[in-house]
């Protein structure tokens, strides 16, 4: 059985589909392979729970205890939802986890990152295209939404992001109207443990 093996090399490669094909196997929070074009990112990615929401902040992707963690998809919503927020580390200067996103709020860093890719473990493959980044404080409550009755209040909601952002994609208005799902991406902005600030970033497609 092949093992999910975190990629941290300085640009992410791809899971192979037998690798993400046997996640469950190992995992039964496994949701998927999740990987960030340009940057370090490339990952397991799993599901957490309303009854343990917080426990792969301290857990790795086997249920063992690393303070690495496991990036992992907020219990309010799943990989399929309309916004998929997804946490993850940052690690001091290195770049596992999601260290390498934490000062994409800036515009020379954002404009280095490719599309996000989630390969889930029912074989679909969802390619999202960088939106925008913000910095903000830990309990920022716009991005604390995941479902909307219709588009026009999915794009409304992805405007009032776009207002507050500090970098954005030059064709960011124009995708924001076509989108159909956002994923975001969060993590601290600082290394140092204990601060308020996170960086978002934001995707769609």
């Amino acid at each position: 059985m092949a093992n999910a093996t975190p990629r941290s090399t300085s640009t992410a490669t791809s899971a192979s589909s037998k690798e993400v094909a046997n996640l469950l196997d190992q995992n039964k929070d496994a949701a998927g392979w999740l990987v960030v074009e340009n940057t370090a990112v490339s990952y397991p990615l799993v599901q957490a729970s309303p009854k343990n929401k917080d426990w792969y902040l301290h857990h790795n992707f086997w249920n063992q205890k690393d303070v690495a963690g496991c990036p992992f998809i907020d219990d309010r919503c799943t990989v399929s939802s309309q916004h998929v927020l997804v946490f993850g580390h940052h690690l001091g200067s290195t770049k596992l986890m999601f260290s390498s996103l934490a000062s994409a709020w800036k515009s020379n860093v954002f404009q280095t990152l490719g599309s996000a890719n989630i390969e889930t473990v029912d074989n679909l493959i969802f390619r999202f295209k960088p939106l925008c980044a913000l910095r903000v404080e830990k309990n920022y409550e716009l991005v604390q939404r995941f479902a909307w009755p219709d588009a026009d209040e999915m794009r409304n909601w992805l405007s009032l992001i776009l207002d507050q952002a500090e970098t954005k994609a030059q064709t960011a208005q124009e995708d924001a109207h076509k989108a159909r799902q956002v994923l975001t991406l969060a993590t601290c902005s600082n290394a140092v443990a204990g601060q308020q600030e996170r960086t978002l970033i934001v995707f769609s497609r």
